[in-house]
């Protein structure tokens, strides 16, 4: 019991916490390890997984977080690996039918054969068209779910635990708060403002999990995040990699000005899908498969280079933040 303990006192020490205010926004991103094995059963639960053969990626953050407050509202948007695989399990893709799939079975034929499975019915590259959640600033200080080592206090982790996971949690909260809710917008982000010299405040990049897809390529949920004294910018990207077939690319670029009252209440999203074969990006003029994908970075680069090839969707929305007066 006592080693146990010590190791528990470890993984929290392992969390790395960075906060900044800035305009009226509290900023906090949060590091910590991969979750322990004695979470994984119940953190399948918590995300819908379910019984049967549908893994999880090897590299699963589950205390790893991003979280903006918006202080006048008592509002955030908050983006954990939980809520992110929740969207994974939800789209519920097609599994990818390419020659690597069947490698990836016989990966895996030990736990199918023990479920009596005859083939994988669920999309084994953790694909997710997760862009954040809006949550009372309360439920952005109460743990992610299950395997969250973080430091919360008292009256915040009893709250979670106490209906037995985060997603139960959150009902009685919301169920009082009127959350905002995502508005089709031809605003777009302010990319001169962008552009200017202005100093970088903060900046940090969050990954939420990632899968090297048994060495069939790699799959990243990550969230980079850069604050500016006048605006805030988040990029929440999920892209994938399958060696030798096709590389995918899903971005969700959230902003916010903060010079003003008004423009700090305001988020526009831009979100942007991408993804193509790479025999199709070669016929465009793209790289091979190669050096050209070797990180997100370098895939989104590649889908600019060659648009409107690859485009699959692209859609501008914005959020307004009330006053605590309007939602009270």
């Amino acid at each position: 019991m006592a080693s146990d303990g010590a190791h528990a006192h470890k993984r929290l020490h392992s969390v790395k916490t960075q906060t900044i205010t800035s305009n009226g926004w509290k900023i906090t991103t949060r590091k910590g390890p991969i979750i322990s094995d004695h979470h994984v059963d119940e953190f399948r639960q918590a995300v819908g997984c379910g019984e049967g053969v549908r893994a999880l990626p090897e590299m699963l953050f589950s205390s790893s977080r991003v979280t903006l407050e918006h202080e006048a509202s008592g509002l955030a948007l908050d983006f954990t690996a939980a809520d992110a695989l929740k969207g994974w399990v939800s789209e519920a893709l097609p599994p990818l039918q390419v020659k690597v799939a069947q490698e990836w079975q016989r990966a895996r034929r030990h736990e199918i054969e023990a479920q009596k499975a005859v083939q994988l019915e669920y999309d084994w590259t953790f694909t997710t068209p997760y862009t954040g959640t809006v949550v009372p600033t309360q439920r952005a200080h109460e743990p992610t779910g299950p395997g969250d080592v973080g430091h919360y206090s008292s009256s915040s982790s009893s709250t979670a635990s106490g209906s037995g996971g985060a997603g139960d949690a959150q009902a009685p909260v919301q169920a009082q708060v009127q959350l905002p809710e995502w508005e089709e917008t031809s605003e777009q982000i302010d990319r001169a403002l962008l552009m200017e010299r202005d100093p970088i405040l903060f900046f940090d990049e969050v990954v939420l999990y990632e899968s090297d897809l048994d060495d069939n390529g790699v799959a990243q949920m990550s969230a980079k995040l850069r604050v500016m004294p006048r605006a805030w910018l988040l990029l929440l990207r999920f892209w994938l990699r399958v060696d030798g077939c096709m590389v995918r690319v899903r971005e969700a670029r959230l902003f916010c000005r903060t010079d003003s009252a008004e423009a700090r209440s305001r988020i526009i999203r831009e979100v942007k899908w991408c993804e193509g074969e790479f025999g199709t990006l070669r016929a465009a003029g793209a790289p091979g498969d190669g050096p050209a994908y070797a990180d997100g970075d370098a895939a989104s680069g590649v889908f600019q280079a060659v648009a409107p090839t690859g485009l699959k969707h692209f859609a501008l929305s914005k959020l307004t933040m009330p006053t605590k007066t309007s939602h009270a």
